[in-house]
């Protein structure tokens, strides 16, 4: 399930209670509120899942790039031993896999720098969406553990002791 529907859910649920006439607050569906809790409770992992699924990704896109730099490299020192063989070419030999590895060294640097930068963002991401499902949680949390959102009986004696 995804995150952000079950926060639009419980905000929903939250500003939808009944507000109670001169005191400024608002009775909720506990039960409506526990179960989009729990229901979190399952999606969060699945975001944390994904996190690592991006970070096994970055790490596979890093070992492509090395492999391919390393066969890069592997095919520029035989095309200089082959090349060597003829004196007049050597010189140019040499300068071409010099460039060829140069090249190879910077196409692995941008795929390294490009995973890195996609991984960022997407944990960036996940960190922001985690901490507003927090904030949300903490602040719906908040809003039902206050005594004067509790319902109270009529011939019941108001308690103003600090609830834990």
């Amino acid at each position: 399930m995804d995150i952000t529907y079950l926060l639009d859910r419980l905000e929903t649920v939250l500003c939808s209670g009944s507000r109670i006439p001169l005191m400024g607050k608002a009775m909720v569906d506990e039960h409506e509120c526990l179960e989009i809790v729990d229901q979190l409770r399952v999606a969060v992992p699945e975001e944390i899942k994904q996190a690592k699924r991006l970070l096994q990704e970055k790490d596979r896109l890093l070992e492509e790039a090395e492999e391919q730099a390393k066969r890069i490299v592997s095919h520029a020192q035989e095309q200089a031993v082959v090349l060597s063989a003829q004196h007049e070419i050597a010189k140019a030999a040499e300068a071409r896999a010099l460039r060829i590895l140069e090249t190879a060294e910077a196409e692995a640097d941008e795929r390294r720098e490009g995973s890195d930068r996609y991984v960022a963002e997407a944990l960036s991401d996940l960190e922001d969406r985690l901490s507003e499902l927090l904030s949300v949680v903490r602040n719906g949390l908040r809003s039902l553990d206050r005594p004067e959102r509790r319902p109270v009986a009529k011939d019941a004696v108001r308690d103003d002791s600090p609830r834990v």
